[in-house]
């Protein structure tokens, strides 16, 4: 079955609530900021106070340490803040501008040529031909015709995700998101292709419903493809090689070849496992879209970062 296209209206409420979502993130974010900020003051007043009575006998690496691991989780922080303003800045933007298609018109005003309309009118006693000419007004027409868009910033491709935290005991953590294409164009968008670059390349290991090419050609002979229409597959044949060396996933839906006008695709709950270890500092996904009319590619509004403390 296929997904249902959202309305104008929909699309507006569906930002909205991203934007709200994105506003108690970033709340979140600044009041846990303040928190390690007031941490780190106490901390640095404590080893002061310690280091001006006892310079010599009581002066600690371990207060040390734990000041320079806080200021690493602040740095943490106030890179993640960033991150939430300026997605929401993106999106408050992309929200303004928008409006619903059928309401954008141009408006054009037509104005007819005066018609002439002769009459004859005859008179029997004498016989006498009169000749009327009549001239109509003009007459004015309005006309509305549709906007027609088709610009790259009608094209609204950003992630959704959530971080699942791991315990001390853990070895990896988990990311859980999808990949949001919105066709805000008025036309109809074909052969779309994604590309999800992780890096560094084999830092974390991509999963989600991704069919491989023997896959799809058994499902093809038993079942004629009877596959889910949120499927996807790999692009290109030598994908491991891709993954290994750039760290690009390139994926393609399996039953959508086009995208139309003022609808949306997505790349729902893939999942990237990243193993921790001391090596890993950062860790980024970046996204970009291809398709027939624009083949250069279009990123995505955000990108998936994490920084680690070592």
């Amino acid at each position: 079955m296929d997904k249902k296209i959202p309305s104008p209206k929909e699309e507006a409420i569906q930002l909205k609530q991203k934007l709200i979502h994105y506003k108690a993130e970033l709340s979140h974010s600044q009041q846990k900021l303040k928190q390690y900020e007031r941490l780190l003051q106490i901390e640095k007043e404590n080893t002061l106070f310690w280091r001006n009575k006892h310079s010599e006998t009581l002066f600690s690496t371990e207060k040390e340490a734990e000041i320079e691991e806080l200021e690493q989780e602040v740095n943490s922080l106030k890179n993640a803040l960033t991150e939430q303003q300026m997605i929401m800045e993106q999106l408050q933007k992309k929200l303004a501008r928008r409006e619903p298609l059928k309401e954008e018109v141009i408006v054009e005003k037509i104005v007819e040529k005066p018609v002439e309309v002769i009459v004859e009118k005859i008179v029997e006693k004498p016989v006498e031909v009169i000749v009327e000419k009549i001239v109509e007004k003009p007459v004015e027409k309005i006309i509305e015709k549709p906007v027609e868009r088709f610009s790259k910033l009608d094209f609204v491709c950003y992630f959704t995700y959530s971080i699942v935290n791991s315990s001390s005991e853990d070895d990896e953590m988990i990311i859980v998101g999808n990949a949001m294409l919105k066709n805000q164009t008025t036309a109809s968008l074909h052969e779309p292709t994604i590309c999800l670059k992780i890096s560094p390349p084999l830092s974390g290991q991509l999963s989600g419903k991704i069919m491989e090419q023997n896959e799809l050609a058994a499902k093809a002979s038993e079942f004629q493809l009877q596959v889910s229409p949120s499927n996807w597959r790999y692009s290109i044949a030598n994908w491991t090689e891709k993954v290994r060396s750039d760290g690009e996933y390139w994926l393609t839906p399996v039953k959508a070849t086009s995208i139309p006008a003022n609808s949306f695709l997505s790349f729902d709950s893939f999942q990237i496992s990243i193993p921790l270890t001391k090596d890993l500092s950062s860790f980024m996904v970046e996204g970009y879209v291809y398709t027939k009319e624009w083949k250069e590619g279009i990123p995505f509004l955000n990108k998936i970062m994490i920084n680690f403390s070592n």
